[in-house]
């Protein structure tokens, strides 16, 4: 038997009355998206590995909203609380107006046997911000005639590792022995691993919120039966947050700046004029070209939600100018345009070319590591 699951986490929806109205609504959108794709899809199971809320402090208007797309959905959903939206006095997810089809586990281990779909969901959920410690160290009894589901929130760490966010290890999860782990709390998507005969992943946040939640976004779709899984991540359609990089070499003219990072964004990107950008501007131009950043980055933000120019250009060095400085990098330069002169290799010319570029970036504090 074939069950068809959706697994999404860290949602953060935040309330209808938080400042950022843009996000409030990119949020619900994102969500009430995944909603819609999983009732085309027909999914049996929609599982919700905790952070659904940013806080307690949800409006009911938006707690609302939620509910109602819920229940509208013909489909099972079991949501574990996270440390975000952990279960309290004041917790949204202890109103009485949840669905009949809404499974909210509480922070003792649950299990929720679904026989006509021959699966057991087991789960667990947050009572506070901080959980230092493995919440299912009792071995969880698993009928395996059945296909068995299991959904927290917690953060993967090396064996014997410490967190205060529910530490769990591949050990752990190894001795689980379910079909399948659906985890939440890292905003980064992992690909389905294996740990023992468990499968496992974050699907990372369904919709990034900043510059350190970057790229796609979205959720895991897929279905699981005796003979294996097969998941495929589906990918929100919504405004996101890019960090890129445009190569100024060449460039003439302040119009031509302006053209060549607005052509490479609207290329690159789908929707490209909703999105956030971080453009870092890379490559060499002479020392005497002299542009408005500020008018260009002015321009730029006129078409896009957001942009910020970050400017990490250079200035090609004058060697022979440089070789002659009585200075520590003036004797460094000579030293190292004597051995590539010297060389009869190419191939150990080209290390003497790319340890002077990285020698004389070191003077200046700006080697990146990734370079090498």
């Amino acid at each position: 038997m074939n069950v068809k699951i959706a697994h999404c986490a860290d949602v953060h929806l935040i309330s209808e009355e938080i400042g950022d109205h843009k996000l409030y609504r990119n949020l619900l959108k994102a969500f009430r998206d995944m909603i819609d794709i999983c009732s085309k899809e027909k999914v049996d199971i929609l599982l919700i590995a905790g952070d659904l809320f940013d806080s307690s402090n949800i409006d009911s208007t938006t707690l609302s909203t939620i509910q109602s797309s819920l229940k509208n959905l013909d489909t099972r959903v079991f949501i574990s609380p996270g440390n975000h939206d952990y279960l309290s006095l004041d917790s949204p997810y202890l109103e009485s107006s949840w669905p009949d089809n809404v499974k909210i586990f509480s922070p003792e281990v649950e299990s929720f046997p679904i026989e006509e779909l021959n699966t057991t969901v087991y789960g667990v959920g947050f009572d506070g911000s901080f959980v230092n410690e493995f919440l299912f160290n009792e071995p969880i009894d698993i009928d395996h005639s059945m296909i068995n589901i299991c959904i927290c929130h917690g953060d993967l760490v090396n064996t014997s590792g410490n967190s205060q966010y529910h530490p769990i290890s591949k050990e752990d999860i190894s001795r689980m022995g379910v079909d399948y782990l659906a985890l939440g709390h890292m905003h980064k998507r992992s690909e389905m691993k294996k740990a023992g005969n468990t499968y496992y992943s974050y699907p990372g946040s369904l919709l990034g919120r900043g510059f350190d939640e970057i790229g796609s976004k979205g959720f895991y779709i897929g279905t699981i039966s005796e003979q294996g899984i097969e998941f495929n991540f589906k990918e929100i359609d919504c405004p996101g947050f890019f960090i890129d990089r445009v190569d100024m070499t060449g460039v003439e003219s302040e119009e031509e700046v302006y053209n060549k990072i607005y052509s490479q964004i609207k290329n690159n990107y789908k929707d490209y004029k909703d999105n956030s950008y971080r453009i870092i501007l890379e490559g060499e131009i002479p020392s005497d070209f002299r542009v408005s950043w500020i008018s260009i980055e002015d321009r730029l933000s006129d078409i896009f939600y957001y942009i910020k120019l970050i400017d990490k250009m250079k200035t090609p060095y004058n060697l022979e100018l440089l070789r002659q400085e009585t200075s520590l990098k003036g004797v460094f330069t000579n030293k190292m345009l004597n051995k590539i002169d010297e060389a009869n290799d190419e191939n150990l010319k080209k290390v003497y070319e790319r340890s002077l570029k990285y020698g004389l970036e070191a003077f200046e504090g700006e080697v990146r590591i990734n370079e090498y």
